[in-house]
């Protein structure tokens, strides 16, 4: 299971760059354009469409968290 493997903060980094840069895009589609980068070409298909559904998550938690605070 990807889950067992730590990612690098510089593999995150690069999700996160890519799931900006490229909202209209899916998960699937986010992971088929990462997978051949050569930072993650150690990693599987699969494990890399669970971490980008995970930091996708994780950005839209943290968008919204920063949305209510602006408000208070």
């Amino acid at each position: 299971m990807a889950g067992n493997k730590l990612w690098s903060p510089q593999e995150d980094e690069l999700i996160d760059n890519t799931i900006i840069n490229l909202p209209h895009r899916t998960d699937i589609e986010i992971s088929a354009i990462l997978f051949g980068h050569p930072l993650l070409n150690k990693r599987t298909s699969s494990g890399l469409l669970q971490h980008v559904e995970q930091r996708r998550s994780k950005l839209k938690k943290n968008k919204t968290k920063t949305k209510t605070k602006k408000v208070i």
